[in-house]
């Protein structure tokens, strides 16, 4: 962006900055994609939405996209900031460019810096150590980066496996017996029919489990918690559309979406065992589970300081509602008595087309009730 950025203003980094960069995104796009050794089929692009450039040029990317591509799959990563406040624009920046990528990429997984920084504070306090309570970026881009790879990183595709008891005897010192069989490894298609197949719910957002590691943790007590997290945080109500009574209510008929990632130490064989082990427990007060991944390699720990169990859930959960009617509220507000309108308009938007954005997205937040 010729070094000057876009001056946190949406309007200025997608009409002016982004425009004028259009061409050379596409040559970008174009010298990379022939240099590969195979046809492109999915992108990842990650940026924030509270500045100009990562709201504003990131839907010119987008656009590019989908316009050179437009049977690749497009996945982004959305860092929402602060709701104290990061720049006096972001919550115009939020709302213009949510509503434009809802329309244009394939999924989009959110991150929100409040909910990030408040587990990380809590996991050092919990330890005793509330001194330590105060988390830095280091930390927090740490923690968003292990969500990207559970998500991103090569995985094995599973059918949501079969409610099953196991009884482990005295005698055994872990759970046996014959565990799933993977389908496949897994490609970007299959996160965006896990998780944004819906047109009206687009975005998603990740949590990771264990919250504190004590280094001794199990499958068992990892998928446990998962379990009661997955109730907690992600909307229960049944679709009609989707629910049988006379089948178990997991995998698509399950009350929610909800995609479970299983990576660490014996992943594929004890961590899915315990998985239907937990199904079968759980068949009359069932918790939301419809796509299953897990990592191919089960003899390594996902990270230095990571448990040697861990489970991201990805879903939609209705924090994401909250959240962009909160920066709705903001926007009205401001729109009220004209705050920081000025910013916009002068780089050719006008007022009703801010409120068009928020009307879409007062849509897009109603689907997530």
């Amino acid at each position: 962006m010729r070094g000057s950025g876009s001056g946190n203003n949406w309007a200025y980094g997608y009409l002016c900055q982004g425009e004028s960069c259009r061409e050379s995104i596409a040559e970008c796009l174009r010298r990379e994609s022939e240099a590969s050794d195979a046809t492109v089929t999915s992108f990842h692009a990650l940026h924030s939405v509270a500045g100009g450039t990562g709201s504003g040029v990131g839907c010119v990317v987008a656009e590019v996209v989908k316009d050179m591509f437009p049977s690749a799959s497009l996945l982004h990563t959305l860092v929402w900031p602060f709701d104290s406040g990061e720049v006096v624009t972001q919550w115009y920046n939020i709302v213009l460019s949510l509503s434009t990528l809802r329309d244009v990429v394939d999924g989009a997984y959110i991150t929100f810096n409040d909910e990030v920084a408040n587990q990380l504070k809590g996991r050092h306090t919990n330890r005793g150590m509330p001194e330590k309570a105060e988390v830095d970026f280091a930390a927090m881009n740490d923690y968003i980066s292990r969500q990207l790879t559970s998500l991103y990183l090569p995985q094995l595709l599973y059918s949501v496996p079969a409610p099953r008891r196991f009884v482990k005897t005295a005698f055994q010192k872990e759970m046996t017996g014959e565990p799933p069989s993977p389908q496949r490894y897994v490609v970007n298609e299959d996160i965006i029919e896990a998780l944004s197949l819906d047109p009206a719910k687009k975005f998603f957002v990740g949590h990771s489990f264990p919250r504190l590691n004590h280094g001794l943790t199990n499958w068992a007590a990892v998928l446990e918690e998962t379990s009661r997290a997955a109730r907690r945080s992600f909307s229960s109500s049944p679709s009609a559309l989707y629910v049988d009574a006379d089948r178990p209510l997991f995998g698509w008929n399950s009350p929610a979406t909800c995609l479970w990632s299983l990576r660490g130490f014996q992943c594929k064989s004890v961590g899915l065992l315990e998985l239907q082990n937990l199904l079968a427990v759980n068949q009359e007060n069932p918790f939301p589970i419809s796509s299953v991944f897990a990592s191919p390699v089960e003899n390594a720990k996902t990270h230095p300081h990571a448990p040697d169990q861990q489970v991201n859930l990805y879903g939609h959960s209705p924090v994401i509602a909250d959240k962009v009617n909160l920066a709705i509220e903001k926007v009205e507000k401001f729109m009220h008595v004209n705050a920081f309108t000025h910013h916009f308009t002068r780089f050719g938007m006008e007022k009703s087309d801010i409120m068009d954005c928020v009307a879409k997205l007062c849509d897009t937040a109603n689907a997530y009730r």
